[in-house]
């Protein structure tokens, strides 16, 4: 006792037994300020006497306890009576008895845990003649104590779940390991797996622990047995998965059935199955979903809600990773079955594979793995060193960790592109970590599975950034060399022209011959010169775009009728198709005739005598914000090997060259220029020795203004 002691009361109580005045004994009531409820017991087992702790703990009145046998005690649970009036019988008998644990129910029906102690009261003859029990309050202690070892438990069976995840075998199935550690972590309670199929948007039970025989069998009977069951998710269901967190089903097995069994028969199953409560939760990452589980918790279970999300969050990460594993490895199996297919000598096979992976590994080349969803999975050293982050900071995050420097029409089409299945190349700026910005070369590809879905991409960069700067220099280099040619050029021309006009006096027939050659072979340089000069101007930016009010019709007139000479000559048909309803736009009529006059001077230089050059001008038929150029020949079209090329400098085909000796190879490259940088697109259609067809679009709003310091020539 903490308050009162023992052999005060023991005294008194011998005093009370041997004497007929109680309230000689009891009036001091001193041993009612203990803390315990304290009850005289004599020799057959009835209280005598109790504490006021009785009624201010437990609610009973301490008189109306009075004659009560203590295995008959009104607040002692039903199930601990025999333990305490066996021990009662011990302590009269002389046995030594251990304190113990009992539960007590007060008035209000609330439970409580009650620490028992006690001693046998003597005669003074030394003979037993009763006892004095003592019940403390240990309801909190246990509590915390039960809290306790709830928690360490948890972060044992946590910390086991982990070092398994890892050690776990690539040919156990991750659901199932997960299932069962649930299952613990819930109090061996009921616990379903499901895994998700993403295309159906369904779940399918997979895994079912904790169910007893009986429950089993009438499942079945009912035929609501969830292995193999395979449902639809609802948008709400699977937000809430999403959020990778337990969540109580309200209305328990009718909501877990999702309304597919009757009230009655949600609430028998229940009744049955002793259910108290029901929850939901998602596996899940960074908005994919993976899976789910449901627990079904039978009443007086306890389990730790933290816990629970806490595991949510172990076991997503472990699925992610085993689904990054199992796509690396599906693309190191089928790297293994083609290498196999295409030779027959196994060791040879497996050199080649290794010879990959350590290609891939120490590439100097930037190679990322993703899921569709744009999700790193792998990344070479090359990745790591080029973008400034390590595989750890790239694991699980996308490309946009070092990109977002382009605009979103260059995501746009990147995205259309490979989500069509298609390879993208092409040039993008990024940024290095520490905000220093690079430019890389890029090709993505997708990789498919054999049902021809896509697992995910394999995208590989080169660092552009010094070859773009050689480039520049070099652009700058041509800009400066091409006006420094263009005056001893131009006083070339202006005293050939003098010569020939008899200005410095008669000349004979072979002098005007030489001086022709000579005028002709600096025209030509004075045009490549001009064509060099618009390169560079297009590359630098420094080009001046001032659009005004114009009329594609009149320019594309203008340029025919200069070509008019050469078409008569050939005996070329000029067919024009222009759509009178297109207004004038805005346009920078400098730029458009450039454009107008190399599309109809190829065609025209292209087609041979007596084809066919069709020019037509109309409102796009797909899209009506935009007009439509279309240039038609019916010439030497270029070879299909080499229409990739097509809008590369310097680029022109190899029948044409043994055709028509003269040339830059500059044309089309500016046109192209020039037309992405007026908000239109250009692309052509050819087939060698039938024709070439030249399609240009410009929005109807008109090209953008720009400020530079250089017109185009």
């Amino acid at each position: 006792m903490s308050v009162l002691d023992m052999s005060k009361i023991i005294n008194l109580l011998n005093k009370n037994l041997s004497s007929s005045d109680d309230q000689s004994v009891f009036s001091a009531n001193l041993f009612d300020l203990a803390p315990e409820v304290i009850l005289f017991i004599d020799k057959k087992g009835r209280v005598i006497r109790a504490n006021k702790r009785v009624e201010e703990w437990l609610g009973y009145s301490s008189y109306a306890l009075n004659g009560t046998h203590i295995s008959a005690l009104p607040f002692i649970y039903a199930e601990d009576r025999e333990e305490i009036k066996s021990n009662f019988k011990k302590r009269i008998s002389g046995e030594s008895v251990s304190p113990y644990e009992i539960r007590l129910k007060n008035k209000k029906g609330m439970i409580n845990i009650g620490r028992v102690s006690g001693s046998p009261v003597k005669d003074e003859h030394g003979n037993n003649i009763g006892a004095i029990i003592m019940v403390s309050n240990a309801t909190e202690i246990k509590k915390v104590s039960d809290d306790e070892k709830m928690l360490n438990n948890d972060l044992r069976l946590l910390a086991e779940t982990a070092s398994g995840l890892v050690e776990l075998p690539h040919s156990s199935d991750i659901y199932q390991y997960i299932g069962e550690r649930l299952h613990l972590l819930m109090g061996k309670n009921q616990v379903s797996i499901q895994k998700y199929n993403s295309e159906k948007n369904a779940n399918q039970t997979c895994y079912y622990f904790g169910a007893s025989k009986g429950e089993e069998k009438m499942l079945k009977s009912l035929k609501k047995w969830p292995i193999g069951e395979e449902y639809i998710l609802q948008d709400d269901a699977k937000k809430t998965l999403l959020k990778r967190k337990i969540v109580e089903l309200k209305d328990k097995a009718y909501d877990l059935f999702q309304g597919k069994i009757s009230r009655p028969v949600a609430r028998a199953l229940e009744l049955f199955g002793g259910i108290d409560r029901i929850y939901v939760m998602g596996f899940a990452w960074e908005g994919e979903l993976f899976g789910s589980a449901n627990a079904i918790i039978r009443k007086g279970s306890k389990f730790r809600e933290e816990s629970v999300n806490a595991f949510l969050q172990q076991a997503s990460v472990a699925i992610q990773k085993r689904r990054a594993d199992d796509a690396l490895q599906k693309a190191h199996d089928e790297l293994e079955i083609k290498v196999e297919e295409r030779t027959a000598d196994l060791k040879q096979s497996n050199q080649d594979l290794e010879k990959f992976k350590l290609a891939v590994k120490d590439a100097s080349d930037h190679i990322i793995i993703t899921d569709p969803k744009g999700h790193i999975i792998f990344a070479n050293a090359a990745a790591e060193r080029i973008t400034g982050y390590s595989y750890a900071q790239m694991q699980g995050k996308t490309p946009a960790l070092w990109g977002k420097q382009m605009g979103d029409d260059f995501y746009k089409k990147f995205w259309n592109t490979i989500n069509s299945k298609k390879p993208f190349l092409g040039e993008i700026r990024n940024k290095r970590s520490g905000d220093v910005e690079y430019w890389a070369e890029i090709h993505v590809s997708p990789v498919l599975d054999s049902d021809n879905n896509i697992q995910f991409f394999v995208g590989i960069e080169r660092d552009i950034t010094k070859a773009k700067e050689v480039d520049q220099a070099k652009t700058e280099f041509v800009s400066l060399a091409s006006h420094q040619l263009r005056t001893p050029l131009s006083a070339i021309n202006w005293y050939t022209e003098m010569l020939l006009a008899g200005d410095a006096g008669d000349i004979t027939t072979d002098q005007e011959s030489y001086l022709k050659e000579i005028y002709n072979g600096s025209q030509r340089m004075v045009d490549l010169v001009n064509a060099l000069l618009n390169v560079s101007r297009l590359e630098l930016g420094t080009f001046i775009v001032e659009p005004t009010e114009g009329s594609l019709q009149e320019i594309a007139d203008d340029v025919l009728k200069e070509l008019e000479n050469q078409t008569i000559a050939k005996k070329q048909q000029i067919v024009k198709d222009y759509d009178t309803g297109i207004p004038k736009i805005m346009i920078d009529t400098k730029l458009t005739r450039i454009v107008f006059q190399n599309l109809l001077s190829n065609a025209v230089k292209y087609t041979p005598e007596e084809g066919k050059v069709t020019v037509s001008i109309i409102t796009n038929p797909d899209n009506h914000k935009e007009v439509l150029i279309k240039v038609k020949d019916t010439g030497y079209g270029i070879p299909k090997y080499q229409q990739d090329k097509i809008f590369s400098k310097l680029f022109r085909a190899d029948n044409i060259k043994k055709m028509e000796t003269e040339g830059t190879g500059l044309g089309v490259y500016i046109i192209k220029q020039i037309i992405d940088n007026a908000g239109g697109k250009i692309w052509f259609e050819s087939e060698e020795n039938k024709g070439s067809t030249f399609y240009v679009t410009i929005p109807l709003s008109g090209m953008v203004k720009k400020a530079g310091s250089r017109e185009l020539s």
